[in-house]
């Protein structure tokens, strides 16, 4: 595909996770499109979980937990950060009651900022505070502080990009 732009590509580090290799070769995806991995654009959902990267993997097992707790969850992978899918966001902050972003990047400028941001331009869909039928937005990121070092796995934990964390904060909205 030629964009005639210039683009970034973020490469996980370690294990990437869900790309099936080998095949038929590529598949071309839509260039700032996102992909609903879990649920309906077309329902009532309670909860949609907008990830970015290996925090798909994290949201689909936030999203199972949920489900089982009674739930409806839709996950949604946002491949493109910029630009954004406002269609598709645009879609699900109006069939939901919330909306949780997951991403491992600084939530100041980020993918849930983005995601606010256009929520907000939109003028369609009311947002947080008192009374009825207002979409509620949680941020999982990274803070903007200086962060210890350590494993993937013990950052994770520590800054709360995990799956008891979205859990959580699906159940304190629609609480």
């Amino acid at each position: 595909i030629n964009l005639n732009m210039p683009v970034a590509i973020r490469y996980p580090r370690g294990r990437g996770v869900g790309a099936k290799i080998g095949g038929q070769g590529f598949e071309e995806i839509p260039f700032g499109k996102w992909e609903v991995v879990k649920g309906d654009s077309n329902t009532q959902c309670n909860i949609t979980i907008i990830a970015a990267g290996n925090h798909v993997e994290t949201a689909l097992k936030a999203e199972k937990r949920l489900r089982e707790d009674g739930i409806k969850t839709c996950v949604i992978n946002a491949r493109f950060i910029k630009p954004i899918d406002n269609d598709l966001l645009l879609r699900h902050a109006s069939i939901s009651t919330g909306i949780i972003t997951i991403e491992e990047n600084a939530l100041i400028g980020g993918l849930g900022s983005a995601v606010c941001e256009a929520i907000a331009d939109s003028n369609r869909i009311r947002l947080n505070g008192d009374g009825g039928n207002r979409l509620k937005i949680r941020r999982i990121g990274l803070p903007d502080r200086f962060i210890e070092h350590g494993s993937q796995k013990e950052l994770r934990e520590m800054l709360g990009l995990d799956a008891r964390t979205i859990i959580k904060a699906s159940k304190e909205i629609l609480s």
